[in-house]
């Protein structure tokens, strides 16, 4: 109210009382979850709505703004009532949570949450992995499948603990099963995965090696020629195609003989070469296969 004295003004400013916010979340237990938690929030609304309105549960960033609400959950309806939710991971501290209206448009009390989300360890998925006996060594968490969490530590199959990026060298570890363990935080227990290794034998096709062998000579098994110590069971090959393990200088030309012996997966194919020279001027017996200088 204004009342005019003269040249002066007075003005009169009442002031009311803040309004109590129109929707109102009911107090919850503190409480612990390890990863997402799905949560009932039960709210007061005052007021009138109309049909068709929507309530929502908005959750804050950790340090309670709302400029940027991400919504959990919602219900069709003109009053109280009890929303389910479901809490992300990550929840804890200063998150806080409001009821808002869409019609009419209506933003609710914020309400600071008891609850704490944890995020679960992550060890990785069982699983089975198989080398090579000549593989080079590589860090057993790179065998597990997922996104292992680096923090953890190998149970080997001997009962020894190994720190989280020991390596498996198949040459000389040794294979079974491996739990990798990753501890975590209170609500949420240890995690495992288990990580089964096997290690298949390389094959061993001998070295390379070059002969000289006499035409006067009979036939010989041409795996006893090969240096190193070559595996039998392997196939001979020729350039025009499969020969047998057995060469004949009466029937068969010099050049090169391929001997391959087959891998177990994922080991790769073992191959050498022997070659054969053949000459006709020798001295007695293939003891000494080489020609007279």
């Amino acid at each position: 109210m204004r009342y005019r004295t003269g040249l002066c003004a007075l003005a009169f400013i009442i002031v009311l009382p803040g309004l109590r916010a129109q929707l109102t979340v009911a107090p919850m237990p503190p409480a612990a979850f390890c990863g997402s938690a799905t949560l009932n929030v039960d709210f007061a609304a005052a007021g009138t709505y109309n049909a068709g309105n929507v309530f929502a549960v908005q959750l804050s960033d950790a340090v309670g703004s709302f400029a940027a609400p991400t919504e959990i959950g919602s219900l069709a309806g003109i009053g109280a009532g009890t929303i389910p939710c479901t809490l992300p991971v990550g929840v804890g501290g200063g998150h806080a949570i409001r009821v808002v209206a869409s019609d009419p448009a209506e933003v609710g009390e914020a309400y600071v949450l008891p609850i704490v989300t944890a995020m679960p360890p992550d060890a990785g998925i069982s699983g089975a992995a198989t080398l090579c006996s000549d593989a080079a060594p590589v860090p057993i968490i790179d065998l597990l499948e997922g996104t292992p969490d680096p923090g953890g530590w190998f149970n080997d199959p001997t009962g020894m603990v190994l720190g989280p990026w020991s390596e498996f060298d198949p040459a000389s570890s040794s294979a079974g099963c491996y739990a990798y363990v990753v501890a975590g935080l209170p609500p949420c227990a240890n995690e495992q995965a288990v990580l089964c290794i096997q290690v298949h034998p390389a094959p061993d096709a001998g070295l390379s090696n070059a002969i000289t062998w006499c035409t006067s000579w009979g036939p010989f098994n041409m795996i006893d020629h090969l240096a190193g110590t070559p595996m039998p069971g392997g196939t001979w090959a020729y350039a025009t195609g499969p020969h047998s393990p057995v060469f004949d200088p009466a029937t068969d030309p010099p050049g090169e003989y391929a001997y391959t012996v087959p891998g177990m997966s994922p080991c790769a194919d073992a191959t050498t070469i022997l070659t054969v020279t053949l000459t006709g001027v020798c001295v007695t017996g293939p003891q000494t296969p080489y020609p007279v200088e």
